[in-house]
């Protein structure tokens, strides 16, 4: 969004996904699925993930920009699907 809205240099984005696994035993044994192969987090183990990546990304330097999205709802759904187009 930042990238086509205010112009965000696309060589400079890196986009990034926290993978905290899944709970869904088909994709869990589906070969092909590409995401992280065990059991997802509980919810308390979350900040601890989250601060330890926004350590990293404030180690990048001043102009780093983290945006979060809630893709459990529906507009992180779609957010999804429309940076799989770009």
């Amino acid at each position: 969004m930042y990238v086509s809205a205010i112009g965000f240099n696309l060589r400079r984005v890196l986009p990034v996904m926290l993978d905290v696994g899944t709970n869904n035993k088909k994709l869990l044994d589906n070969s092909l699925y590409l995401g992280l192969c065990q059991p997802r987090l509980d919810a308390g183990s979350y900040p601890s993930i989250v601060d330890e990546f926004m350590k990293d990304a404030q180690a990048c330097g001043s102009s780093t920009v983290v945006q979060f999205e809630d893709f459990q709802m529906k507009w992180g759904t779609i957010g999804v699907a429309l940076a799989g187009l770009f």
